[in-house]
């Protein structure tokens, strides 16, 4: 039994082994001459130029995305800094006026001939003002204020005096070391309304305490408008008014506050 197992497993070896030659036999019968090799797997000419196709549009695809994304950055990042500044510069000037006086202070010994502290709003763009809110450094109880408004250079800058030769009676105390508030203003404007029965109709761009029985307005309304700063220079490029115009009103942020005056009345002496 075992001798026929032996036959049937060697017969079997040697006719596997004849019809699978071993790797020698095999490579030395492919290297001669007139036998063919098997063709090798490459990409044809047109499936490299589709290939190169479609890369080249996912390339642009990317690109232009990231420019849309950039493009939208820039615009937040500018509508940002409008906000900012904006909302600061109105607000400030609003805690400003907050602390305004105007009239006599009967313990500040006023001079001859400036008996009174004065208010003032000029043109509609500029205010002068004496805030009581002065410097313990200094020692002075008021700060002078001023709030002008540059139309050529289009900024709205700001001064304030409290040393020693401040004077808060006179209307020009020498306003020096302006403060650049901020810039790419189109336009600013304040309205002052000098009663209560002022407030149903419209305000005025001149007033001064001094012809208003040394009082402080009712309230006063500040209106301002900025503009971002490529916008600012895009702007400067266009030449026809009209369409300048027409860009800065669809461009600019516009913001307006109320402040109203509880120190109208004046201040007086306390009484003995």
């Amino acid at each position: 039994m075992n001798n026929e197992l032996n036959k049937v497993l060697c017969s079997s070896f040697l006719v596997t082994t004849k019809n699978h030659p071993a790797p020698r036999e095999r490579s030395a019968a492919a290297s001669e001459p007139g036998t063919k090799a098997a063709p090798c797997a490459a990409f044809t000419l047109l499936e490299v130029i589709l290939s190169l196709g479609i890369v080249t549009m996912l390339v642009l695809m990317i690109a232009n995305m990231f420019q849309e994304v950039s493009v939208s950055w820039n615009l937040g990042t500018q509508s940002a800094e409008r906000n900012t500044a904006g909302r600061a510069a109105v607000d400030f000037i609003a805690r400003e006026l907050a602390q305004a006086v105007a009239g006599p202070i009967d313990a500040a010994q006023p001079p001859v001939g400036h008996p009174n502290i004065r208010f003032q709003l000029i043109n509609g763009n500029e205010l002068r003002f004496v805030a009581l809110a002065g410097e313990v450094q200094n020692g002075r109880a008021l700060r002078g204020a001023l709030f002008r408004y540059q139309i050529t250079e289009r900024r709205l800058q700001y001064w304030r005096q409290t040393g020693g030769a401040f004077d808060p009676y006179s209307t020009d105390p020498g306003w020096t070391g302006g403060q650049m508030l901020v810039t790419n203003v189109t336009d600013f404007q304040v309205l002052a309304f000098a009663g209560a029965g002022d407030l149903a109709g419209g305000g005025v761009t001149d007033y001064d305490s001094s012809a208003n029985d040394n009082r402080l307005p009712v309230c006063v309304d500040i209106y301002l408008e900025v503009l971002g700063n490529d916008d600012a220079v895009k702007a400067g490029y266009i030449t026809i008014a009209a369409d300048k115009t027409a860009f800065i009103n669809s461009n600019t942020r516009r913001y307006t506050t109320r402040v109203f005056f509880n120190n109208r009345m004046g201040w007086a002496g306390r009484p003995e």
